[in-house]
C-alpha cells in the first residue's frame, strides 16, 4: 500500500519560500491527497478540528487538485468547506476567524505549467518545522475513488470584504478613481467590491478569461502603458 511519505518523496514537489510548489503534471491526485493527509496528521496532536477550509486560484489545474484533496480528507473522516476562487489572505483570515485549518491551492505568480499548495494551521501559516513534519509523516493513503461535486460557499469572500470595509468610513475613498488590472487574479471581483464600498470609482484595466501568471513585482512596459491611458 502506498504511503504519504513515499508519494511525497517520489513526487518532485518540494516546500519553498511559500508553500509546496512544482509542475502541474507532478501534482497528481495521489500527491495532492498525500500532502493533505500528512498535513492533517501533523497538526492533529496540537489542534482539535473536524473541518478544513479549502480554496483555489484561477489556474486550470487548481480545481482538480482541490477535488483530490477534498476526496482524500473525506476518506479519513475530515469534513471540508470549499470557498471557491478567493485571495489567499481571504481564506487564511476566514479559517483563523473560525479556528479551522485551511489549504489554499495556488501557484501565485509562478509559470503557467506549475502550481502549489499553502497550508495554514488554525493559528496561522505553517512553520518550517511543520513542513518537515508533513514530508516525514508516514501513513497509508486511502483509495480516492470518484471525486464528488464541491459545494461552493461564500463565507471567506464575505468575511474578507467585511474586514476590509468595516474599519473605514464608507466615504474613505470618495472622489478617488482606482484602476484594477484584473487579468485572472483570484481577488479581482473581491477587490472591486471593497474599493466601491469605500466610495471609490473603480475602473477595470483589463480582464482575462484565461489564466495569466503575473509577477506583481515586475511590472511590464505594456502594463505601465495600460495604466497611463487611464489617467487621460
Amino acid at each position: 500500500m502506498l504511503t504519504t511519505k513515499q508519494i511525497i518523496q517520489e513526487s518532485g514537489i518540494a516546500f519553498g519560500t511559500s508553500g509546496a510548489r512544482g509542475l502541474v503534471v507532478d501534482f497528481t491526485p495521489n500527491v495532492c491527497a498525500a500532502f493533505a493527509i500528512a498535513f492533517v496528521e501533523s497538526i492533529k496532536p496540537r489542534f482539535q478540528f473536524e473541518t478544513i477550509a479549502l480554496a483555489i486560484d484561477n489556474r486550470p489545474s487548481s480545481l482538480g487538485m482541490v477535488q483530490a484533496i477534498a476526496s482524500a480528507l473525506d476518506k479519513i473522516g475530515v469534513q471540508t468547506e470549499y470557498h471557491g476562487v478567493v485571495p489567499t489572505p481571504a481564506l487564511a483570515y476566514y479559517a483563523m476567524l473560525h479556528k479551522l485549518p485551511c489549504i489554499m491551492v495556488t501557484g501565485s505568480h509562478i509559470p503557467f505549467d506549475r502550481n502549489g499548495l499553502k497550508f495554514y494551521r488554525p493559528d496561522g501559516e505553517i512553520t518550517k518545522e511543520d513542513e518537515q513534519a508533513i514530508v516525514n509523516i508516514d501513513v497509508a493513503l486511502p483509495e480516492l475513488g470518484d471525486f464528488g461535486k464541491l459545494t461552493l460557499l461564500s463565507g471567506a469572500q464575505e468575511a474578507y470584504i467585511e474586514r476590509n470595509t468595516s474599519i473605514f468610513d464608507s466615504n474613505t475613498l470618495g472622489g478617488k478613481r482606482i484602476g484594477i488590472y484584473e487579468h485572472s487574479s483570484a481577488g479581482r471581483d473581491t477587490y472591486k467590491q471593497i474599493f466601491e464600498a469605500l466610495g471609490a470609482e473603480v475602473i477595470s484595466l483589463g480582464r482575462s478569461d484565461e489564466f495569466v501568471p503575473i509577477d506583481t513585482e515586475a511590472v511590464s512596459e505594456e502594463d505601465k502603458r495600460r495604466v497611463s491611458k487611464m489617467g487621460g
